[in-house]
């Protein structure tokens, strides 16, 4: 089976740092294998956005895990609940449609998005200030936001 992009991206990320670990070990201490599944009906789901295909591929292969990589990566849409009205007014002004997928576990609580495409964002709204969610390359982006 294929290593999908965004971890071979993290395996990259994490094993060009001092005494590397290797990805796939932190991917299965966190719960995942190849035959891992989460059921979206046992994820708590935003009631405002309607989940696209691409979201609901990467939930059903990632939803539910806690990637400890220095500080947390949460892969949980519920963990973006105080940003939904915000994820809103982005999908509206950037006619995107941005899906949470996940949350870092920084300073600013970032959410991971996904777009119907499959293309990553990260949304961090600092206290005040409305900017637009920030793409990223892919998942090692989002990784190395939270590695800083």
């Amino acid at each position: 089976m294929p290593i999908p992009k965004w971890l071979e991206s993290l395996r990259d990320f994490i094993n060009g740092r001092p005494n590397p670990i290797d990805a796939w070990t932190a991917i299965r201490r966190a719960g995942w294998s190849e035959s891992y599944r989460c059921e979206l009906s046992t994820l708590d789901l935003p009631s405002e956005l309607p989940i696209h295909e691409a979201a609901s591929e990467f939930l059903t292969r990632y939803g539910g895990l806690t990637i400890d990589v220095r500080g947390e990566v949460t892969l949980l849409p519920v963990e973006c609940d105080d940003d939904i009205e915000h994820i809103l007014d982005a999908r509206e002004s950037d006619g995107r449609d941005y899906y949470p997928v996940g949350r870092i576990d920084d300073e600013c609580a970032t959410c991971i998005l996904i777009d119907g495409e499959g293309n990553f964002f990260l949304y961090i709204a600092p206290p005040g200030a409305e900017a637009p969610p920030w793409p990223v390359t892919d998942f090692k982006a989002a990784i190395r936001f939270a590695m800083q």
